[in-house]
């Protein structure tokens, strides 16, 4: 809010939550207090995603925060989304969701596309 970034104190992510749920109890606008890599918030959230990175993405998802949720989907590359709980997946809502299924689907069909297809032949000599 005061943009002072708190990394060098990083408080736990349940606190972060918490605090999150009391700017919008207090009116807050969330989106434009971590709308861009530059504000506080916005780093904060995306340093949990290395070391929590589905509950920060449930997290940012249940707030709408978009360019952060594209961020932190990047440590989820290799998650098994079968393991995903139900409260998280209430969490971050049926939007989110199917965007990280699809996400994952799509390394999927990639990953597929490569190993499928047959070199090309050399040419002819």
């Amino acid at each position: 809010m005061y943009g002072m970034s708190v990394l060098p104190h990083i408080p736990p992510l349940e606190s972060t939550e918490a605090a999150l749920d009391v700017l919008i109890k207090y009116g807050l606008p969330i989106s434009q207090l971590a709308a861009t890599p530059t504000l506080p918030l916005f780093d904060l959230l995306r340093s949990y995603a290395p070391y929590y990175p589905i509950e920060s993405y449930a997290l940012v998802a249940h707030h709408r925060l978009e360019s952060l949720a594209v961020v932190i989907s990047s440590h989820l590359l290799a998650y098994d989304v079968s393991r995903i709980s139900d409260e998280l997946c209430v969490k971050m809502g049926p939007i989110y969701f199917k965007r990280l299924v699809n996400l994952q689907q799509s390394r999927i069909d990639a990953l597929r596309n490569i190993v499928l297809r047959p070199p090309e032949m050399h040419p002819v000599t």
